[in-house]
C-alpha cells in the first residue's frame, strides 16, 4: 500500500466524521476514484405536505454523493454550482440510491452526473454538479482529515 491512502480509505474516513449524513441515516454503499454510491431511506421526518419526500433531502443526497466521488481524489473540496431534475417522487419508507460518476477534471475543478434512483430502480432525480478542488488534501497519509482550507 502506497502512504497515500486509496479512494475507499479517503471516502470512510470522510463519512466517519460526516455529521450531516449521520443525522440524515445516509450511507456510503462504495466509493472509487471518481465514483461514489450513497443510500437514504425515506424517513417520515422527511415527507412534505404532498405526502412525498422534501425535495431538498433527495438534492442533498445528491449533492453529497458528487462530493465523495471528488473528494475521492483526496482534495478538498466545495460544491460551486449545482442543477436536480426531480422525475419521479420518492415516498415514505423508499430505498433511495445515488451513483456519481466523473465527467470532467482539471487542477481547480470538476463535474459529476448524479443519478437518484428507488429500490424498484426508477429514476428519482438526476443532478449534475461542479466541484471547486482545493490543493489542500482531504486525509493526510495517516487518515486524518485535514483542516478545510479556503481559496
Amino acid at each position: 500500500m502506497s502512504s497515500e491512502p486509496d479512494a475507499r480509505q479517503i471516502l470512510s474516513s470522510v463519512a466517519a466524521r460526516n455529521g450531516v449524513a449521520r443525522d440524515l441515516g445516509i450511507e456510503l454503499v462504495e466509493g472509487r476514484l471518481g465514483y461514489a454510491r450513497l443510500a437514504l431511506t425515506v424517513q417520515d421526518r422527511m415527507v412534505g405536505g404532498h405526502g412525498i419526500c422534501q425535495g431538498g433531502y433527495i438534492f442533498t443526497l445528491a449533492d453529497m454523493t458528487g462530493a465523495y466521488a471528488c473528494l475521492s481524489h483526496n482534495r478538498q473540496t466545495v460544491t460551486q454550482t449545482a442543477h436536480i431534475t426531480y422525475v419521479s417522487p420518492a415516498q415514505r419508507g423508499e430505498r433511495l440510491v445515488a451513483e456519481a460518476v466523473e465527467l470532467t477534471r482539471t487542477r481547480r475543478s470538476a463535474t459529476y452526473d448524479v443519478r437518484v434512483t428507488a429500490g424498484d430502480g426508477r429514476l428519482v432525480a438526476l443532478f449534475r454538479g461542479q466541484w471547486r478542488i482545493m490543493e489542500a488534501p482531504a486525509i493526510d497519509p495517516s487518515g486524518a482529515p485535514t483542516a478545510v482550507v479556503r481559496s
